[in-house]
């Protein structure tokens, strides 16, 4: 009796999941472009998608290819101006000599369609299998008989091409040919458009280079340091590209052993006086990579020969800056820079090549292999390419002067030779960082306020109190005013809150958010009045460190030069409206 029952209920389950298909199967496998809201702003202008799609047709043609099927992130972004998110899912922009079209999962709803610039936009479903094929079928399809396509072979995987024969005909039906090597040569030469855009990227490198000079300090953690210094150019991102998605922008911050490797990620080991310590800060902007990376050391640098090697890899990028120019070689750049380090014994602690192409990259997709500076790359440099000089070597543990050593700088290809784009500098005399003794707020140490040094422009700023009695901090402030310099001080021990205040500042120097574990420090040295809201009154009074006529020397100091200052306070109190300080 059981087994019976069992076996009419195996047949009601059969039958439901039968009904199931059944439902199923009339569901809609693809979706006309789901037109959700407005277009948003595109990342270039329409002559610059116009300009890369006539390139890639002009060699469609030349290859006889009636079509092409992208399915790598880096190159459906570069024709489309979308930049998926798999999750799991294929993506494809299918390209014809009359037709472009994005094909998305349904999970994105209209997402794509508000970012393609070019093109139209076909979704399909999760209601079947396959749906995905489905799709790139139809599209190939309405160009008629297809009997060359090109496709990725660096990207399309052994199913996926699988999958493609079994919906467009066999290999008898549908010559496939690489079209990814192609593409890629294509892209390494930027527009202006293009290197406008990679030149901002640059600019924000710096300002999250900054940042991590800011907040590293003995104690502090590599996730901290890269939390600050990737929120400094996210919000950079966003206030230079609002219509841009925020995506993928990264901070690899590493500290004594974990330096050993270029890409080793962010860990929680806390900083220690005496660390050899890499910063690489990666803003990105619409698919497009941008970095900077230095060698630091935290207080001091801990031997001669610490500084010996620092010194020879120093060497190395400078010569390697001067070789950026047309007509050199990819591989005779790299030959000469390995004859330094030879020179020096240090050759064999060389663990990559010498740089690479800037474009649509990330540390996930893409990728411009041809133009990396390394001995088996014979490509010859020509005006509007971009490459990064970043010579490294690592020093095994135990060793005297371990660690890894590493410079990188951006540098636009000209016409007679290159434009460095990076700004923020290398070197022993730069960047071991140094931070002034605790100082006094109402008998409480603080950590190392720093003043930096630096060309200052309006902004929104962003000042943090501790102080749980003010009901207004979270508040958008405005106000005016004008001081020679500032100086960031908090009161210890109080809730953290965050007051957002934009200003129109008249300053000789710059000043930025310092976060040493208890939060950002505001400073204002000089006597200051300060209106701002329902912040009726701040007094706060210069009491020690450089005077006026020093201060105002700016031309003395480096670009990112910090002066300690030594302060205490005799009074604070506050009040829900209004915040006063008096020294």
């Amino acid at each position: 009796m059981q087994g019976i029952k069992a076996l009419l209920g195996m047949g009601l389950v059969h039958r439901l999941l039968h009904v199931n298909v059944a439902r199923m199967s009339s569901m809609p496998a693809l979706i006309p472009a789901i037109k959700n809201g407005e277009k948003v702003k595109p990342t270039f202008s329409k002559a610059e998608m116009d300009s890369r799609v006539s390139r890639l047709r002009t060699h469609m043609q030349e290859a006889g290819l009636e079509g092409a099927l992208f399915t790598s992130i880096h190159n459906v972004n570069y024709y489309s101006d979308f930049l998926y998110c798999a999750f799991g899912r294929p993506y494809g922009l299918v390209v014809t000599m009359d037709r472009i079209t994005l094909l998305s999962a349904n999970i994105d709803a209209g997402q794509p369609w508000r970012r393609i610039s070019v093109g139209e936009n076909l979704v399909y479903t999760d209601w079947q299998r396959d749906n995905f094929w489905r799709g790139v079928k139809q599209e190939i399809d309405v160009c008629g008989k297809v009997s060359k396509l090109g496709i990725e072979f660096d990207h399309l995987t052994m199913n996926g091409l699988a999958k493609l024969r079994q919906f467009i005909g066999g290999e008898s039906t549908v010559d496939v040919v690489d079209i990814g090597v192609s593409c890629m040569k294509m892209r390494m030469k930027k527009s202006d458009e293009e290197r406008a855009l990679i030149t901002e990227g640059a600019r924000i490198c710096d300002l999250g280079a900054r940042a991590v000079v800011e907040v590293c300090d003995a104690g502090v953690g590599e996730h901290e340091v890269a939390l600050r210094a990737t929120e400094v150019m996210v919000r950079e991102v966003a206030k230079s590209y609002p219509h841009a998605e925020l995506m993928n922008t990264w901070t690899w911050f590493q500290s004594g052993i974990n330096t050993d490797g270029a890409h080793n990620p962010v860990t929680s080991r806390r900083v220690q006086k005496g660390d050899i310590l890499n910063l690489n800060c990666f803003p990105m902007i619409a698919g497009y990579y941008t970095a900077v990376e230095r060698t630091l050391f935290m207080d001091h640098i801990p031997s001669d020969r610490h500084l010996e090697l620092w010194e020879v890899n120093c060497k190395v990028h400078r010569r390697g800056i001067e070789l950026i120019r047309p007509g050199a070689r990819c591989c005779d750049i790299a030959n000469e820079l390995n004859e330094i380090y030879r020179e020096h014994n240090l050759l064999q602690y060389r663990t990559f090549g010498y740089g690479h192409s800037f474009g649509v990259l990330c540390h996930y997709y893409g990728r411009e292999a041809g133009l990396e500076l390394r001995e088996d790359i014979e490509t010859v440099l020509e005006p509007d390419m971009v490459v990064s000089m970043e010579p490294m070597i690592t020093i095994p543990e135990g060793m005297e002067g371990a660690g890894g050593y590493r410079e990188h700088d951006i540098l636009i290809v000209t016409e007679d030779g290159n434009k460095n784009i990076t700004g923020f500098p290398f070197g022993p005399e730069h960047n071991v960082i140094t931070k002034s003794p605790a100082c006094s707020l109402g008998g409480e140490s603080l950590v190392s306020p720093l003043l930096y040094l630096g060309p200052l422009s309006p902004r929104r700023h962003f000042f943090h109190f501790n102080d749980a009695h003010v009901d207004s901090m979270d508040q958008l402030l405005r106000g005016n005013f004008s001081s020679d310099w500032l100086l960031l001080n908090s009161a210890v021990g109080l809730p953290n809150r965050w007051l957002e205040v934009v200003c129109d500042m008249s300053l000789h120097g710059d000043f930025r958010m310092m976060d040493f574990g208890k939060g950002v420090l505001p400073y204002i040295p000089f006597s200051i009045n300060w209106q701002i809201g329902s912040i009726h009154h701040l007094l706060m009074k210069y009491i020690t460190g450089f005077p006026r006529d020093v201060m105002n020397k700016q031309s003395v100091y480096s670009p990112h030069s910090v002066i300690p200052i030594s302060f205490s306070v005799s009074n604070l109190r506050c009040e829900p409206d209004k915040l006063h300080a008096v020294y």
